[in-house]
């Protein structure tokens, strides 16, 4: 079961509201923080680029190609979805000299460039900022409701859709790898892998949705001190955490699959284990089997400052909000009603 998809459970049930988003890729603006300026020298040649309707992967090729290095070489902080406007930094070494930018791809413009002395990695940023424009609004009184009900308590921290692949094919595709059919290529290991972790932790997040304890502590929990990666056990006998829970300086966790530290409480991986089923069990089998490394992920999601605006006829919604490293913008539209993805649909033209 999939958090953000339609039949997933919500924190907020009392929904009727709908609409469509990403009709066109301005609909989906998300700009890319850095928590550091750019160093000004170094072996990197850091670059702002805005991307529209152009997948990551595509970006960092060319990038590859301009500056005679392996794709591999090309740092990048996250995929960034491809229907949006994006505006993401990626890095390129420069040993062999800067790369040609003069003639960038369709649908993509260099914002800015400077040296820096480290390559980009994964979660080297430090937010993602999203504009969003939600159309053929139908049930704003109940939609609006639901904001305010997120603006206060947050919402599950799901994985997107998209973490999935198209139709789901990067989870298909681990699910047969691990039954032993083909082995994925190299670029393909590391999607498949996250794609069995995620559902593994979509699945226990539905069920502490469902059940109403997503964000109330109960015996066995692991916590996470909110902005860090800090985990400590629930004490049933510390009267403060109910407190700290509401004020949002910490979160209950969820599994990230895999062996190690993480899971040397054994109550927990046990109830967890529990509330899988026969699909996520066979995944969690592969991951152990690939030697991931248990980690553990907040169940709750603080949107930050986020903000609404209606149109007059209250057809047309605007969202602005900031989000973590990890954190999709979908898991929000999730809980403000059944909102389409209208890119879809051109997904399945191509």
């Amino acid at each position: 079961m999939y958090i953000s998809s339609d039949s997933s459970p919500r924190a907020y049930p009392n929904t009727g509201g709908s609409g469509s988003f990403r009709q066109s890729a301005q609909d989906f603006i998300v700009r890319e923080r850095l928590p550091f300026e750019p160093d000004g020298a170094g072996e990197h040649l850091l670059i702002e680029i805005q991307k529209t309707d152009q997948n990551t992967d595509w970006i960092a090729k060319w990038l590859a190609r301009s500056a005679k290095v392996e794709r591999r070489d090309v740092g990048y902080c996250g995929l960034k979805d491809r229907h949006s406007v994006s505006y993401q930094w990626f890095s390129v070494p420069i040993t062999r000299g800067e790369p040609d930018l003069s003639e960038p791809p369709d649908g993509t413009l260099i914002l800015q460039k400077n040296r820096h002395g480290r390559k980009l990695r994964p979660g080297s940023h430090s937010a993602n900022a999203f504009e969003l424009v939600l159309r053929d609004i139908d049930g704003a009184d109940v939609i609006e409701r639901q904001l305010e009900a997120v603006k206060a308590g947050g919402c599950p921290n799901g994985y997107g859709l998209q973490r999935f692949g198209r139709d789901g094919g990067n989870l298909n595709a681990a699910q047969a790898w691990f039954a032993g059919g083909k082995k994925p290529k190299r670029h393909q290991k590391g999607h498949y892998l996250s794609a069995a972790r995620s559902a593994i932790f979509n699945a226990v997040l539905a069920r502490r949705v469902s059940d109403g304890t997503w964000c109330t502590a109960i015996e066995g929990d692991l916590l996470n001190l909110a902005g860090s990666g800090s985990v400590f056990p629930f004490d049933v006998s510390d009267a403060l955490i109910a407190k700290r829970l509401t004020e949002q300086d910490i979160h209950i966790t969820g599994p990230l699959w895999g062996k190690g530290e993480a899971v040397k409480d054994v109550p927990t991986q046990t109830r967890e284990s529990a509330w899988l089923g026969e699909m996520e069990r066979a995944l969690g089998e592969g991951l152990l089997a690939n030697g991931l490394r248990a980690e553990r992920r907040a169940l709750r999601m603080i949107p930050e400052d986020l903000q609404w605006q209606w149109s007059a006829d209250q057809s047309t919604l605007k969202l602005s909000f900031a989000l973590p490293p990890g954190q999709f913008a979908t898991a929000v539209l999730h809980e403000l009603g059944d909102f389409k993805d209208a890119s879809l649909a051109q997904y399945h033209q191509q």
